[in-house]
């Protein structure tokens, strides 16, 4: 059995790690996702890397942005900027 590691983040990684979990059975394959850019945010834990990661391979990713869940919306964040919010970092609802 072979077994690769993948390190890294972000789009780049995940795109990668996605074509590679379809040509590697799943069970040899560990990633070790960054964690550099996690941030609380509106008394969230917001953790980029990870969910881009975990969206990319359970195929929920939103491709043409490259991040994101794929026909999210955005109700919580207009709704945060409404109230006077700085919302420089959009969070999906």
């Amino acid at each position: 059995m072979t077994s690769i590691v993948g390190i890294g983040g972000g789009i780049g990684a995940s795109r990668l790690w996605r074509a590679l979990v379809e040509t590697v059975p799943a069970a040899e394959l560990t990633l070790v996702v960054n964690t550099a850019d996690d941030l609380w945010i509106h008394g969230l834990r917001v953790c980029p890397d990870l969910d881009t990661t975990l969206y990319a391979l359970s195929d929920r990713q939103d491709r043409e942005r490259g991040w994101g869940l794929k026909d999210e919306t955005w109700r919580a964040s207009e709704t945060l900027r409404d109230l006077g919010h700085d919302v420089w970092f959009r969070l999906g609802d």
